[in-house]
């Protein structure tokens, strides 16, 4: 299984991917230089802008625009899609002998692939906002403050990651008989949906995502709990039908 992570993680190097997610901080960046040079394009509104606060601000702004989802939708359908209408797979099944090992290889990459992005996005945020806005009239001195928010927020963004994940392994099952774009397009239609379905407040707190695609969700252990569970549920759901699926597909 090793190997096999190894050859995946090569692959997305030669397809640049990780610079891809570096450059996902340009936002975060922006922002930040903004509110340094006092541009006018930068609306803020609080002068009591601590470390929490922002990471939360950008994180948000991350998941509303969507940019990064579709991006890794893409890469992790492309992972399979790409080789199967290329032929490359039949190759790749040859050496491994085990097409659930396969796949279970490919969306593993992905799962960790989508660790980095979410450390990377947080320390490079950190970063810019030591530098940039902390001592700038929009910081403040002490930056664990609020102390609170800082523990929902990792809370939170650790529920958005689980999400996420789950959406790849959706991806995962469009891409075994759909090309890489259109698979990436259904999973975030898929996305799209759930929004919709987040305004309907008798039901927000049971749809996979709540904390991501509700802008006022309530944080407690109930409802962090429910991600929990439902995440979980729905991410082996996903990966069983992702199996039979392949194990199915004629090549």
């Amino acid at each position: 299984m090793l190997n096999l992570l190894q050859a995946e993680f090569y692959k997305l190097m030669k397809k640049k991917f990780f610079i891809v997610i570096f450059l996902f901080n340009i936002l975060s960046l922006f922002y930040a230089l903004g509110m340094k040079f006092h541009w006018k394009v930068v609306s803020v509104n609080t002068k009591d802008l601590s470390l929490f606060i922002y990471l939360t601000i950008m994180w948000k702004l991350q998941i509303m625009l969507g940019i990064p989802l579709i991006y890794l939708f893409y890469t992790a359908s492309n992972m399979l899609s790409s080789e199967i209408i290329n032929g490359q797979i039949l190759l790749e099944i040859t050496k491994v002998a085990s097409r659930k090992r396969l796949l279970i290889a490919k969306f593993l990459t992905m799962v960790l692939s989508s660790l980095i992005y979410f450390i990377n996005f947080f320390f490079c945020s950190i970063i810019i906002y030591l530098t940039f806005v902390w001592k700038s009239g929009y910081g403040v001195k002490n930056l664990l403050y609020p102390f609170e928010l800082g523990k929902s927020l990792a809370l939170t963004s650790l529920c958005d990651l689980l999400f996420i994940i789950t959406l790849i392994a959706v991806a995962t099952i469009f891409s075994i008989s759909k090309p890489a774009f259109t698979s990436a397009i259904l999973t975030f239609t898929i996305y799209f949906v759930l929004k919709i379905l987040s305004y309907i407040d008798t039901i927000d707190f049971l749809l996979p995502g709540y904390f991501s695609l509700v802008s006022n969700a309530k944080m407690n252990l109930f409802t962090i709990s429910c991600q929990l569970v439902i995440c979980s549920i729905v991410l082996f759901l996903c990966l069983k039908i992702a199996i039979i699926h392949f194990n199915k597909k004629n090549f």
